[in-house]
């Protein structure tokens, strides 16, 4: 399926976690469509459907160790993206402060609870 406006496909964001799939309209550092805004890394954002008014929202970006793309909900920022199964890696090699050891167990726990289980 294409848009309408040149046919093209909808790039799709995939988290490599929880499997969420969005259709995303911007991938970068500037989005377009929010020129105040600027990140410190590439990000994957669309518009918000259930906005009044067209506002960014930020789907995820990529994890700075394992380079998958990960969900808002599967990542944590930290100078750098990563997710939630390279997070305690870099916790346990003292790479993130102490501070940052419960931020990092709550990501783990949520991604072990959002991958889908085999029988």
């Amino acid at each position: 399926m294409g848009d309408a406006a040149g046919g093209k496909p909808p790039r799709v964001f995939d988290c490599a976690v929880c499997k969420l799939s969005v259709p995303y309209s911007w991938h970068g550092r500037r989005p377009k469509f929010g020129e105040q805004l600027v990140f410190v890394e590439d990000v994957y954002m669309t518009v918000d459907p259930f906005a009044q008014t067209p506002m960014p929202l930020c789907l995820g970006g990529k994890c700075v160790i394992c380079t998958r793309k990960v969900c808002m909900g599967c990542s944590t920022f930290y100078t750098k993206r990563f997710c939630s199964d390279c997070g305690p890696l870099l916790l346990s090699a003292g790479v993130l402060p102490p501070e940052m050891a419960q931020t990092v167990k709550s990501l783990a726990e949520a991604g072990q609870a959002a991958v889908p289980r085999q029988a």
